[in-house]
């Protein structure tokens, strides 16, 4: 978009700014008049290759307020269990939809990705299913916050001795 408004004799940064602005990262990442050499492009041929439950989570997945989650966290999002999202997960990082940064832990190796499934989830999953599936997400970072505040189980800090507190172990890690 910005390459393509550099040789226009009527170029104005301004205007190319609002337009990137509007239209959000992926449209930037574009060349003007061949949607094939598009990001976006390149994205819909990985997407398409997934299976049902794949698109499903990475769509879900792009509803994630931060930048990085757990299986139980995807979980949450997907409305599943921990064992029925890991095949989910270990298929988009499989792909490279998806990047384990640490064991158990994934992210989204780029925020064109983010972006691409934030949009796919606003485009092909109802309003309702987005809000109950933030809702599951907060509802499960509630129940992990109210235990790592030591209301309900000691913490145990990966590389430190846990303290001496009474309840479940929970691990950081499962935040």
């Amino acid at each position: 978009m910005v390459a393509g408004s550099a040789v226009s004799p009527h170029f104005d940064l301004g205007s190319v700014a609002r337009e990137l602005a509007a239209a959000g990262p992926l449209a930037g990442a574009s060349v003007a008049d061949d949607e094939r050499a598009s990001v976006g492009a390149s994205l819909d041929l990985s997407y398409q290759r997934l299976d049902d439950r794949g698109r499903r989570a990475l769509r879900m997945l792009g509803l994630l307020p931060g930048h990085d989650l757990t299986y139980a966290a995807a979980a949450a999002l997907t409305g599943t269990d921990e064992a029925a999202v890991r095949p989910a997960l270990h298929v988009l990082a499989t792909a490279n939809l998806l990047f384990q940064h640490a064991p158990g832990r994934f992210r989204f190796p780029h925020d064109l990705l983010r972006e691409y499934a934030w949009k796919r989830a606003g485009e092909e999953e109802p309003a309702d299913s987005r809000n109950e599936a933030l809702n599951r997400l907060l509802g499960w970072y509630t129940q992990v916050a109210s235990v790592l505040d030591g209301r309900a189980g000691r913490i145990h800090v990966v590389g430190q001795d846990p303290p001496a507190t009474e309840g479940a172990p929970v691990s950081r890690d499962d935040a």
